[in-house]
């Protein structure tokens, strides 16, 4: 309601100044108006704060309903509530991707059944508005969906399920949220990360770590990488990879695919973590969880680590959230988890651990 408020108030200031500019034509006039109104709406759409929340499933929010794979929960971080906005009515829901502008929530829904005895499983992407409401859908997906950094583009991957063969892909393509056209722009693909830190798609060919390749937006060409996952930090320094069994998170340095695992005595001969849960909170800060619910905080700089209460699942500003029981949601300052953070010289400078 304040944006077509604004575009009404833009578009008589318009009329004014082209009035005054000598503009006599009625026809014009309006046509003026409304082109100048139309730009004065996208300056002030871009220039609008970003709503301070973040959705969530619960693989990261604890809920106590039985169907609890089946919602989508918004997370209010100035309130500090979580309500419900989506539900599907399909076996689960496997990932989320969040436009920049928080606006737009693509939902990776998965359906299993059995016919004759023989499991069919089929994925689909719903993308919904920031209050839960359908925007549309994209049947076929598979395992990958992400949205660039300026939220114009969605990408996914798509294929079938192959009985006694499992999963094969059919491709990665790109969706235009204006024009609502998607383009292939290549033959395989499972995962995807569109990275923050160079802007470019990151494409994963395997559910196990192996092919990673980059797809480059200005040539349209897709390229070869010596990645092997695409679970990059924010920086892009590091990236961490879990061996077949998902029990244990081994850290890669970018730059030149070194292991830098055995520098953490956290990380050092673990097999009881479940890595499917691990996300990066900042460049330094890890977050990570083992098979007995325990959740910790690991500082990838000093090589420190914290055990917390709740899962952590995003930090703003000095504020790392943490969802507790019952969807309650704390937070922890920086400055009182001191124990992670400190000025002095990291842990990837020296390259040893700290006492």
């Amino acid at each position: 309601m304040t944006s077509w408020l604004f575009v009404a108030l833009s578009a008589i200031c318009a009329w004014k100044v082209t009035h005054r500019e000598g503009c006599t034509s009625v026809i014009g006039r309006w046509l003026l108006a409304c082109v100048a109104a139309c730009f004065f709406l996208e300056g002030y759409a871009y220039s609008s704060d970003v709503p301070n929340v973040t959705f969530e499933t619960a693989w990261h929010i604890h809920s106590d309903d039985s169907d609890q794979f089946k919602a989508v929960y918004r997370v209010d971080l100035d309130k500090m509530q979580v309500r419900e906005i989506y539900r599907t009515d399909w076996t689960q829901i496997q990932d989320l991707a969040v436009s920049p502008d928080k606006n737009r929530v693509a939902v990776l829904v998965t359906r299993l059944r059995f016919i004759d005895g023989e499991p069919e499983v089929h994925n689909r992407i719903t993308v919904i508005d920031g209050e839960g409401e359908i925007k549309y859908e994209i049947l076929g997906a598979s395992e990958g969906v992400a949205w660039s950094r300026d939220g114009k583009v969605l990408a996914y991957t798509k294929g079938v399920h192959i009985e006694r063969e499992g999963f094969r892909s059919t491709g990665t393509f790109l969706r235009d949220s204006i024009t609502g056209e998607s383009e292939k722009i290549y033959d395989k693909g499972l995962f995807l990360h569109w990275a923050a830190f160079d802007k470019r798609l990151y494409i994963m060919n395997d559910y196990e770590p192996g092919e990673v390749v980059v797809y480059d937006a200005v040539n349209h060409s897709v390229n070869e990488t010596s990645y092997k996952t695409i679970n990059f930090s924010p920086d892009g320094k590091l990236y961490w990879v879990s061996n077949a069994g998902a029990d244990s998170v081994h850290l890669i340095a970018t730059k030149d695919g070194a292991d830098l695992t055995c520098r953490y005595a956290f990380l050092r001969d673990r097999a009881d973590l479940g890595a499917h849960l691990t996300r990066w909170l900042n460049d330094r800060l890890l977050a990570l969880f083992d098979r007995s619910g325990h959740s910790f905080l690991l500082d990838v700089v000093n090589g420190r680590t914290l055990e917390i209460a709740g899962n952590a699942f995003v930090i703003r500003g000095d504020d790392i959230y943490v969802s507790m029981p019952n969807m309650r949601i704390d937070k922890i300052r920086i400055d009182e988890a001191d124990v992670l953070i400190s000025e002095e010289e990291g842990l990837l400078a020296q390259g040893h651990e700290k006492d």
